[in-house]
């Protein structure tokens, strides 16, 4: 499998993740609610960041073994 990129945007109002090729080509994305650090809860910051990411995976048919949820 060619190598793949996940960038995570993670803000007040919601959370966008896209999962990306090498050549940085979007493959699938995905969104959450807010992950804002100065305004949640850690564990609810982790929650939406892993929720965006494994939507994103799964939008782009990968899977991202290391997200628990």
């Amino acid at each position: 499998m060619p190598p793949l990129c996940l960038g995570l945007d993670g803000g007040g109002s919601r959370t966008r993740a896209v999962v990306a090729g090498a050549d940085l080509v979007p493959k699938g994305r995905g969104a959450a609610g807010p992950a804002n650090a100065s305004t949640r809860p850690l564990p609810r910051v982790v929650e939406a960041l892993s929720e965006a990411a494994a939507d994103a995976a799964a939008a782009a048919e990968v899977s991202l073994p290391w997200i628990a949820r």
